[in-house]
C-alpha cells in the first residue's frame, strides 16, 4: 500500500468514528487530540502532489477495466458454453430418435415370417452341401486359381460402391486409399471454437477493431487472416512459417502478449495445430482444408514413389528453348562465387551480374541466360537427376532468397525463403519436395517447393555457409561460421551426426558420391573427412595456406579443393596428390560431376578455369564477362 493509500485509509477511519464518538459521548465536542489528528491528516493529504493522485485515479481505473474485461470474457465464455450445451442436447436427442426408430425396426422385423428362397437348377440344397464332406487336398495340389474380381461380395465393396465412397468423400478414386485417415470432428481446431476465446484472453486489449496495434485485429476471423500493418501474420499450414506463432512462442521479437511470460504450453500447442490444419474458421471449413490436404499429399506421395523407382541411369537433360536475355557485362567483371556441375550431362552454371549463365560444359558455348532477381548470387547446385537448377543469394542488409529453376527451359518454378539479407546455400532434392536453404538466420529451413511450407528446420550457432544433399537424398549436410557441422534425415528432419573440429567457419563441405564420407573445409585451412556410419573423423589434412573456400569430389576416392591464395589441391582421400596454381586471387568455388574428366573452378576476378582431373593442370581460363577492346 502507497503512503498516499495508507493516509487516505486513516482519514476515512478517522471520518468513519467521528460520529460513532459522538453518540457515545452525546453531543460532546470532539476532543482536541482528536481534531488535532483530523488537521494533521487532512493537511498531509494536501500535500501530496497531483502526479501522486493522478497515479491513484490511474490505478483505480486500471483495476475497474480488468473487472470488465474480466466480465466480458467470463460472459462470452458462458456463451459459448451454453451454445455447446445447446449442440450436445440437440445430438442427444438425435441419438434418442435413432435408438426409437431402432427398436420399433426390430419388433417389425422380429414379428414378420421369411420364406427360404427355392435353389436354383443345379446348386445343391443348404442340407445336402452341409453334409457332403471336403474333398481331399492332393499332395501336390496348384495354387489356387485367382478369385474373379467381385465374387467375394462379403469382404470386397464393389468397384461402383468404392468409386462413390471415394466420390463422396470428395477424392478421386485413385487418391482415396493413399490419402490416408480423416480427421474425426473434435480434432478438429478453429477460430470459432478454440483460438478466438484464447485471442480475447490475451490478444483483443490490443488487437481488436476499436485498437488494432500494428494494424493487427484478431476478434475476427477475416480480420486475422487479413493480417496487420507488416503483412500476413498467418501462413495456413506453416506454423513455423507464420509470424503470429514466432511471437507467441517468443521466438521472434517483439514477443507477445508484450512484457509477459510466454503462453503456457497447450495454448501454444493449439494455436500451432490451428495453422497446421489451415487456420479454418469453423468446422465445416475444416472438413474442406482436411480433404484438400489428403489430396495433396496423395498427389506428393505418388512423385516420391515414382522418384524412388525411377532407374538409376538418368537421361540427360540440356537447356532448350530458354528465353532470349542478353549476358550482362559491365567494365568491371563480376566475382564468382560459385559453380555447379550437372551430374547427368555436360552442363555447368556460375553466376553473371544478377543472373544465372548455363555453358556447355564441353564446347564452352552459353546454352542459357536467366535473370536472378535477388543479386548477387551466393550458391548454385543442380538437383540429383539434373532436372532442376536452385540459385540462392542476395544483397547484404536489404534483400535475399532462392530461385528454382527448369533446366530443360530456364522457367523459374518458384521463389523461397525471400528475407532481408542473403542466402548463402540452397541445395534440392531429385524429388523435387525438398528444398533446404540457410544463410544468416542461423538455420536450414527445409520447404516443399510445392506449397511453401516449413517442413522442419535445422538449428545452428551462427550463420549457415555452405549446405550439401547425399545423392540417394538421404542426407543432409550443414554447416556455419562457429565450426559447427549437423548432418540430419531429410526426409525426417532428425538429426544424425553434430560433428566439431574446425576452428572458425565451415565454409564447404560434401558428400561423397556413396554417401559414406562427408568431407569439409574451413577458414583454418584444414580438409577433414568425417565417416557417416559412425561420425567419426577419419582424415584431417592441412596443405593450404589460405582458407579453404571450394572443395568437390571428382569421384569416389578423388577430390580437390581451392583456397583464397588462387591455389587447388587435389587429394587423394587423406592424401595430397598435387598443387595447381588457378587464379592469383580467392578461388571461391570448385565442382565437377561424378567421374568427369575435369573440375571447373571459379574466382573472385570473374575467371572460369578448367582443371585436367588426371594431369591435374589447367586445360583452359576463361573471362566470359570481360568486355572486348575490339567493342
Amino acid at each position: 500500500m502507497t503512503i498516499l493509500s495508507k493516509t487516505i485509509f486513516a482519514l476515512t477511519v478517522a471520518l468513519l468514528l467521528a460520529p460513532l464518538a459522538r453518540a457515545q459521548d452525546g453531543d460532546a465536542k470532539p476532543a482536541p487530540a482528536d481534531a488535532a489528528r483530523l488537521d494533521a491528516l487532512l493537511a498531509e493529504l494536501r500535500a501530496f502532489s497531483p502526479e501522486a493522485w493522478e497515479q491513484r485515479l490511474a490505478a483505480m481505473r486500471k483495476s475497474a477495466e480488468q473487472q470488465v474485461a474480466d466480465a466480458k470474457r467470463m460472459r462470452a465464455e458462458a456463451k459459448r458454453l451454453e451454445d455447446e450445451a445447446a449442440k450436445r442436447e440437440a445430438a442427444a436427442k438425435a441419438v434418442e430418435a435413432e435408438i426409437q426408430q431402432l427398436s420399433r425396426l426390430r419388433e417389425l422385423l422380429g414379428s414378420m415370417k421369411f420364406r427360404a428362397p427355392a435353389p436354383q437348377p443345379g446348386e445343391p440344397k443348404p442340407a445336402e452341401e452341409m453334409a457332403k464332406p471336403a474333398p481331399e487336398k492332393p499332395a501336390a495340389e496348384k495354387p489356387a486359381a485367382a478369385k474373379p474380381a467381385g465374387q467375394d461380395a462379403k469382404v470386397m465393396p464393389k468397384e461402383g460402391e468404392a468409386k462413390a465412397e471415394a466420390e463422396a468423400a470428395g477424392q478421386p478414386i485413385a487418391m482415396a486409399a493413399a490419402a490416408g485417415p480423416q480427421l474425426a470432428d473434435e480434432d478438429f481446431v478453429t477460430y470459432d471454437d478454440h483460438l478466438l476465446l484464447i485471442f480475447e484472453d490475451n490478444c483483443t486489449v490490443c488487437h481488436e477493431a476499436g485498437d488494432a496495434s500494428g494494424g493487427l485485429d484478431l476478434s475476427t476471423y477475416a480480420a486475422a487472416i487479413q493480417g496487420g500493418g507488416s503483412g500476413r501474420t498467418i501462413k495456413p499450414f506453416d506454423p513455423m512459417g507464420s509470424r503470429l506463432h514466432a511471437l507467441v512462442s517468443h521466438r521472434e521479437k517483439p514477443t507477445m502478449p508484450p512484457d509477459e511470460p510466454r503462453l503456457e504450453k497447450e495454448i501454444l500447442d493449439t494455436i500451432a495445430t490451428w495453422i497446421e490444419q489451415g487456420a479454418p474458421e469453423n468446422l465445416a471449413h475444416a472438413r474442406k482444408l482436411a480433404v484438400e490436404r489428403a489430396k495433396q499429399r496423395a498427389a506428393a506421395e505418388a512423385a516420391r514413389a515414382a522418384a524412388v523407382t525411377e532407374p538409376a541411369e538418368r537421361p540427360a537433360i540440356l537447356p532448350e528453348g530458354w528465353s532470349v536475355v542478353d549476358l550482362v557485362v559491365r567494365e568491371r567483371p563480376p566475382a564468382l562465387r560459385a559453380v555447379a556441375c550437372s551430374p547427368v550431362a555436360p552442363v555447368l552454371a556460375i553466376p553473371g551480374h544478377d543472373q544465372v549463365v548455363v555453358m556447355h560444359a564441353e564446347n564452352r558455348a552459353i546454352l542459357g541466360v536467366v535473370d536472378f532477381p535477388f543479386g548477387q548470387i551466393e550458391s548454385l547446385a543442380f538437383s540429383a537427376d539434373g532436372a532442376r537448377l536452385v540459385a540462392a543469394g542476395g544483397i547484404p542488409g536489404q534483400q535475399g532468397g532462392v530461385v528454382v529453376y527448369d533446366v530443360r527451359t530456364g522457367a523459374a518454378e518458384g521463389r523461397f525463403g525471400e528475407a532481408k539479407d542473403s542466402v548463402f546455400a540452397a541445395a534440392i532434392a531429385a524429388s523435387g519436395d525438398r528444398l533446404a536453404l540457410g544463410g544468416t538466420r542461423e538455420r536450414v529451413d527445409v520447404v516443399d517447393p510445392a506449397t511453401g511450407r516449413v517442413l522442419f528446420r535445422v538449428e545452428h550457432d551462427d550463420w549457415v555457409q555452405s549446405l550439401d544433399l547425399s545423392a540417394d537424398g538421404k542426407l543432409l549436410a550443414s554447416s556455419d561460421r562457429s565450426g559447427l557441422i549437423r548432418v540430419t534425415e531429410l526426409r525426417t528432419g532428425r538429426a544424425v551426426h553434430e560433428l566439431r573440429g574446425h576452428e572458425g567457419s565451415v565454409t564447404c563441405l560434401r558428400f561423397d558420391p556413396s554417401a559414406s564420407t562427408l568431407a569439409t573445409a574451413g577458414v583454418d585451412q584444414r580438409v577433414r573427412g568425417w565417416r557417416m556410419a559412425d561420425g567419426r573423423e577419419v582424415w584431417n589434412e592441412r596443405r593450404h595456406g589460405g582458407e579453404v573456400l571450394g572443395l568437390t569430389w571428382l569421384d569416389a576416392e578423388h577430390l580437390i579443393s581451392t583456397d583464397s591464395k588462387g591455389v587447388a589441391v587435389f587429394w587423394k582421400r587423406n592424401s595430397r596428390l598435387d598443387v595447381e596454381r588457378v587464379a592469383q586471387d580467392w578461388v571461391y568455388a570448385v565442382a565437377a560431376a561424378p567421374g568427369a574428366s575435369q573440375a571447373v573452378a571459379v574466382d573472385f576476378a570473374g575467371g572460369v578455369t578448367f582443371l585436367d582431373a588426371k594431369t591435374r593442370k589447367v586445360v583452359e581460363r576463361l573471362e566470359p564477362f570481360a568486355i572486348d577492346p575490339a567493342d
